[in-house]
């Protein structure tokens, strides 16, 4: 299986990045770590999604952690700033579609992104151990509708059930190989 790790240049920084397995017609996975302060590192352990669903997985270490440490740059540790580097990250990489996988804090940066940005080709979002994913396991946001401008849904105000009227339903995952349920 192939593994590549790489740097892109964000914010006069560098931002690292690990992908597992080729690109196919199934649309690459990228891991939104928790923390902030955590790292890609945990996420090693679904390589073998990439093998076993044949789809593409991407993980990164979120800048200011892990292989993007950035020493004495607390102002750069914002919500804003890691929307912004996830953005960049899926420009750098080709990323045009995606699915999206957060767990704890990287959950909250997944609904923040889809809640108040541009977000085109993101075909679901998965949250783990987050908020609105209590309970140990793992939901799916499925058919995330794309704006250009903040939506009224908000992170606090996002159900287990939609972001919105026009959402589909989000579904309950008791296990990681439910992961190649994605489209």
């Amino acid at each position: 299986m192939k593994v590549s790790e790489g740097y892109m240049p964000f914010m006069g920084h560098h931002t690292y990045y690990r992908t597992v397995g080729e690109r196919t017609d199934k649309a690459p996975l990228i891991l939104l770590h928790g923390g902030p302060g955590s790292t890609h590192n945990y996420f090693e352990v679904l390589d073998r999604v990439a093998e076993e669903d044949g789809r593409m997985l991407v993980m990164y270490d979120q800048i200011g952690c892990g292989n993007s440490y950035v020493d004495g740059r607390p102002e750069l540790w914002t919500a804003e700033t890691w929307v912004n580097e996830l953005i960049a990250l899926r420009k750098h990489l080709g990323l045009d579609t995606c699915h999206l996988l957060g767990q704890s804090w990287g959950g909250m940066l997944l609904l923040t992104y889809i809640c108040n940005y541009e977000h085109s080709g993101v075909k679901s979002g998965i949250l783990s151990s987050t908020l609105p994913a209590s309970g140990g396991s793992a939901r799916i946001i499925s058919s995330v509708p794309a704006s250009s401008s903040p939506r009224e849904n908000t992170p606090a105000s996002v159900s287990n059930r939609s972001l919105s009227p026009s959402t589909s339903i989000a579904r309950r995952f008791t296990s990681w190989r439910d992961v190649g349920a994605l489209v």
